[in-house]
């Protein structure tokens, strides 16, 4: 599950307010993935992606850079100045992938051995030939002489490498990952680092079930060692122990996915869990964490509260208040600098689109940030032009909200933020919340995973429906 954490970090407290506004840099901080700690842990790893180790794999890799390059050059040469932006990159990057794939379906799988076979799954899991993949792995892990310990080591390179690569089908990690968990004797750290690894990739692609998959496992391995909060006096957590702040951060997480799926309870009940199995952190530390999260999934089943603003745009005129009974709604909560609110854009235009004229309604809500796009130092006015021209821009044709009056820096760096977010218990953007007929709140939705595209319809579909 995706999203945009917004607010103040918790310091001394090992806060989750993990910021994703600079999406990747709080999580990747956290949990990125680290060849020189993964060696550290379990030794020498097998060489990565990138490290030529055999002639014949370092052949296709030259030969596909060799079409680009000629290619590239070749295009860029043919066109004027003026007419650039209108070459067809992705054309040449997707033949030249072609290319490296037909060269390495053509190797001979059955001439390479050791940390060169493991060369070549890498290699084929670059050119998205799975079932070659998984035969070459395979045979790797079957080869005389092979160790558990290699075997073991085999394993977390490959979920080190999925998690690592932006392009690698993370599906295909789940077999690495899972059998990782069934050998036996593994260390609780590897296990651990495998699944954080992929957890932080899953996190970055806003994919909630595997995020959930993954911060429900770390939660399975924490529940028999101890959390520790990191400190500038303790930055690194002892091999028994396990960082408070990560681990809240795994229940918020699989809490929030619950939540989306309409399983508030379980939600509920899994944060109660976080008490029980977890004497060692602080009950006033636990509240602060999960404070927020408690309350918004508790939402579900009550009164939506009103918007009030001002600014509306796309709206009819004098309009300066949304209340909600009489029509189902999906407000959603953005912002114009937020990754993932940017992917709901379509998707929620289209839906509005179809869905309006069966009697639903689309709203947006955002406020004030002191700059747009490449835009700075904005004065109110001229920021709500610009937000206005944005939304216009992204075929955005629905009421947009602005709440408040102006940028002020001092109370959004104390997360003091208007009403309305603190009345829907805003901590991360896009949240979409799913509203009755009768004004009452039947889902609360965080970040944007794909999948929102067919759930949110279904769910509207299901409210309009009702009586």
């Amino acid at each position: 599950m995706g999203g945009t954490r917004l607010g103040k970090t918790m310091k001394a407290q090992a806060s989750v307010w993990f910021s994703r506004l600079v999406m990747g840099l709080a999580l990747t901080a956290c949990f990125s993935s680290s060849r020189g700690w993964a060696q550290k842990l379990v030794g020498p790893l097998p060489p990565a992606r990138g490290d030529v180790v055999e002639p014949s794999i370092a052949k296709c890799d030259k030969d596909a850079a060799d079409y680009y390059n000629t290619a590239y050059m070749s295009a860029r040469d043919s066109v004027t100045r003026s007419q650039i932006e209108t070459l067809d990159y992705p054309e040449i990057v997707a033949t030249q992938k072609r290319k490296l794939k037909a060269c390495v379906q053509k190797l001979d799988a059955r001439t390479f051995a050791g940390e060169n076979l493991l060369q070549l799954v890498r290699k084929y899991v670059e050119v998205g030939d799975h079932d070659a993949e998984s035969a070459a792995f395979n045979r790797y892990m079957s080869a005389p002489g092979m160790t558990d310990s290699t075997r073991v080591r085999a394993l977390l390179a490959m979920v080190e490498y999925y998690a690592s690569s932006p392009t690698a089908p993370l599906q295909h990690s789940e077999t690495y990952s899972d059998r990782l968990d069934a050998a036996p004797n593994v260390a609780f750290r590897m296990k651990h680092r495998a699944h954080e690894m992929l957890f932080s990739r899953y996190q970055q692609s806003d994919i909630d079930l595997g995020s959930q998959k993954h911060a429900l496992a770390v939660i399975k391995l924490a529940r028999n060692v101890k959390a520790q909060v990191r400190s500038q006096a303790h930055p690194d957590i002892a091999p028994d122990g396990i960082d408070a702040a990560e681990l809240m951060t795994m229940y918020q997480t699989a809490a929030n996915v619950d939540g989306n799926f309409g399983r508030e309870l379980s939600a509920l009940t899994l944060l109660e869990e976080a008490r029980r199995d977890h004497p060692e952190i602080s009950a006033a530390l636990l509240d602060s964490a999960f404070r927020s999260t408690v309350s918004r999934l508790k939402l579900t089943g009550q009164q939506a509260s009103a918007v009030e603003s001002e600014h509306w745009f796309s709206a009819p005129d004098g309009m300066r208040s949304a209340k909600f009974a009489g029509n189902v709604t999906v407000l959603g909560f953005t912002a114009h600098w937020c990754p993932p609110c940017k992917k709901s854009y379509v998707p929620l235009a289209a839906m509005s689109d179809s869905l309006s004229a069966l009697g639903a309604r689309f709203m947006f809500v955002t406020t004030y940030y002191g700059f747009v796009g490449s835009k700075r130092n904005l004065t109110a006015d001229q920021e709500r032009d610009a937000t206005r021209l944005y939304y216009q821009n992204r075929k955005i044709t629905f009421p947009v909200a602005m709440l408040g009056d102006g940028y002020d820096s001092v109370k959004f760096e104390r997360g003091e933020m208007p009403p309305a977010f603190g009345a829907y218990f805003l901590e991360q953007i896009p949240q979409s919340v799913i509203i009755d007929r009768h004004g009452k709140i039947r889902r609360i939705i965080l970040g944007w995973d794909a999948a929102n595209s067919e759930r949110i319809p279904a769910l509207v579909n299901a409210l309009l429906r009702e009586k």
